[in-house]
């Protein structure tokens, strides 16, 4: 078996009459279908937004480990350059990526490349570049070809496995459950606080409306709550990718957060961590990459 990561990136356009994930999941499916491997689950991969980057809505790319037979690598890979070119958006600018982990011998350089594409604008003759190094198979199938950044990036970032969102249903709205029935249902491996408790497995999780998100974080499944008087909350989508993205600046707002003469804790249910932090503010507003404080 080979052991393989495969990413998409830039194959929808704004009318969202397919997507990206989709067609991920159709890769997914026709290696299932064909019986070439086993497939792990998707995930999303969160890039650079700058105004000299041109991407359709988000900037995202869709990235799934896979375990390959020998005798089928190329097929799995003329597969997925079928269905990309099948259902692609006319205007979209696709790029498919495929690495060979049992061949890959820098792993580092590729996990480093994804990051760089979180915080940097990157050219294609970088990511060629780097791709032709490696080793790795990367190709653009139409426009500009700009969608092979971004495939590239997926690919080190899933390596990481400090990064990204499962393409998970998570069909769960005003129910409460624990969370060895989370662990059990959704295949998480762990459930936990923003700061970093760990869950119980008859501890109660409520789940209320809106999107809700399992993270890849230490190569593992992880689910974030916060806490609800003697229960949890599952905490929103927007909520979680904040804090992957930010997830370095919560020391900092919890020391400026005990500094400040203006905090007030806000309500228990907009609580995100612990105790006194910016990010538990009233008067703190979200902001991509930081928090607007009202009060200054």
């Amino acid at each position: 078996m080979i052991n393989i990561l495969l990413c998409v990136d830039d194959t929808d356009d704004l009318t969202k009459a397919i997507s990206t994930g989709k067609i991920a999941k159709y890769i997914q499916k026709g290696v299932k279908e064909n019986k070439y491997g086993k497939c792990d689950d998707i995930t999303r991969h969160q890039l650079f937004i700058h105004k000299d980057i041109k991407y359709t809505s988000h900037n995202s790319s869709m990235c799934f480990k896979a375990q390959i037979n020998d005798e089928n690598y190329q097929d799995v890979i003329d597969m997925a350059v079928d269905i990309v070119m099948k259902y692609k958006s006319d205007v979209a600018d696709p790029g498919i990526c495929v690495v060979n982990l049992d061949k890959l011998e820098d792993p580092q350089a590729l996990i480093d490349y994804g990051f760089k594409c979180k915080s940097q604008v990157v050219t294609k003759d970088e990511a060629y570049a780097l791709a032709d190094k490696l080793g790795i198979y990367l190709t653009e199938h139409g426009g500009t070809g700009i969608g092979i950044i971004g495939a590239l990036a997926g690919c080190g970032l899933r390596l990481s496995g400090e990064d990204g969102e499962f393409k998970i249903n998570l069909d769960l709205e005003d129910v409460e459950i624990s969370a060895l029935q989370m662990k059990n249902t959704y295949k998480v491996d762990i459930i936990k606080t923003i700061d970093g408790k760990i869950l119980k497995d008859d501890d109660i999780i409520r789940f209320e409306s809106g999107k809700k998100k399992i993270v890849l974080k230490e190569n593992k499944k992880v689910f974030f709550v916060k806490p609800l008087q003697d229960k949890y909350l599952a905490c929103p989508k927007e909520q979680v990718r904040w804090i992957q993205e930010n997830a370095k600046l919560i020391n900092e707002f919890e020391t400026k957060g005990k500094q400040c003469p203006n905090f007030e804790m806000d309500v228990e249910e907009e609580l995100l961590v612990s105790g006194v932090s910016c990010i538990n503010c009233i008067y703190r507003r979200w902001q991509p990459n930081s928090i607007e404080c009202t009060k200054e």
